[in-house]
């Protein structure tokens, strides 16, 4: 018999919960229907949303306070669960993951079935596929109406629908994922600077959000595989280079260009991480290549800690956050340079189901100082932790020998 390495059946073992855990959280995700709240979703209150007079800071202050109560009001308010475009997309991404591993044909089909979902909960505007969030929201720049498609959510979508192309070989898929390119391209604002700009969140705002110019220029480079238009090749890198310039020496992004967006948080860094690995896989790493070390050494030393949590911000480890843990789970599951990390992605994955789960069959939202809120929001958290938790399964289904260049 084979001799079992140091540390290796630990990792079995881990397998072997995480596989249950995921099964489990399946279950809820059935039973409730792939519908959840949010914990941005204070606005679909009739109250709460005429006390807010379609003003941001009104806004905000209703929004903050629900997220961060420790119970959940919604069903007093008159808010109801609601199915996330963005959820679907992830859910989407993680039973394909799944379906590559056991072949399954149950998880095509519910990869599939959620794509058609993904497509009916659309924003299109002149026929060029988009998606929103289902709730009216505010931010410290501007206030978005329901539905109203964002570059954000719509990457999402378009990486979900071509991850369904690939793996099908289905035409109708590439055509969808197309279409939420062309919104990028003829629907967004873009500030300039020189030879490159910075795509805006939404059609109605001119602001510069790092994570989510580069997520726009993510779908694009990987459309112009498929698509040969230079038009998309060029407008990815024009992107790119926007906020490759903007990056700061110590290799962080500051979440947007604005004095009130000057703060620097762990999961918008691992969005910007992920975007530049997508870019660089399409375009090339020779542009990237430093400022991708600097970002990914920024995130591994700023963000996470010995036990395998992971801070929220550069500066305050509290609140404890599903979202940011998850995706720090992505993040040293797929990506150069922190994949090869086995021993502390171990770590953040026994620290995130430790820290994280509840026998109710869900995920708790944050862990805080003096308390938890354990609301199953669905695409903060769940939506999340199921793409993370899958991506994990696979990367230890990668042989021990693979890795990818990054020259």
């Amino acid at each position: 018999m084979r001799e079992v390495r140091p540390g290796e059946q630990s990792e079995i073992e881990l397998r072997q919960k995480v596989e249950a855990i995921t099964a489990q959280l399946e279950n809820y995700l059935q039973k409730v229907q792939f519908k959840g709240y949010d914990p941005h979703d204070g606005l679909l209150s009739p109250l709460l949303f005429r006390l807010s007079l379609k003003k941001k800071f009104l806004a905000i202050f209703w929004l903050q306070l629900i997220k961060n109560l420790p119970f959940n009001l919604r069903p007093l308010l008159g808010i109801s669960p609601q199915v996330n475009p963005k959820a679907l997309a992830l859910f989407l991404r993680g039973f394909l993951i799944k379906y590559k591993l056991t072949l399954a044909t149950k998880d095509l089909e519910t990869a599939e079935a959620l794509g058609q979902w993904l497509l009916a909960s659309s924003s299109s505007i002149n026929d060029n596929c988009g998606w929103g969030y289902p709730f009216p929201w505010a931010n410290r720049s501007f206030f978005a109406p329901a539905r109203l498609p964002n570059i954000v959510v719509t990457s999402f979508a378009g990486q979900a629908l071509l991850d369904l192309y690939e793996t099908t070989g289905k035409e109708f898929w590439l055509e969808k994922a197309y279409l939420a390119c062309q919104l990028l391209l003829k629907k967004l604002h873009r500030t300039f600077d020189k030879n490159s700009f910075c795509f805006s969140y939404t059609p109605i705002d001119q602001t510069c959000i790092h994570n989510a110019n580069l997520l726009g220029a993510a779908l694009l480079a990987r459309m112009s595989q498929f698509k040969k238009e230079s038009d998309l090749k060029e407008k990815a890198r024009q992107a790119l280079l926007y906020s490759l310039k903007r990056q700061q020496p110590d290799g962080f992004w500051y979440y947007g260009e604005a004095a009130n967006q000057r703060w620097v948080d762990s999961f918008h860094q691992g969005y910007c991480l992920e975007a530049l690995a997508e870019i660089a896989s399409h375009l090339g790493w020779e542009e990237i290549q430093n400022y991708y070390e600097r970002g990914i050494n920024f995130y591994r030393y700023a963000f996470i800690l010995p036990d395998g949590r992971i801070k929220f911000g550069d500066k305050k480890i509290y609140p404890l956050d599903a979202h940011a843990a998850a995706e720090a789970i992505i993040c040293f599951s797929r990506l150069p340079g922190l994949k090869e990390e086995k021993g502390i992605r171990n770590k953040i994955v026994e620290s995130f189901l430790r820290h994280f789960w509840l026998q109710e069959g869900y995920f708790a939202y944050q862990r805080r100082a003096l308390y938890s809120i354990k609301i199953p929001y669905l695409r903060w958290v769940q939506a999340w932790a199921f793409l993370a938790l899958q991506t994990f399964l696979a990367a230890l289904n990668e042989p021990q020998n693979s890795k990818r260049e990054t020259k």
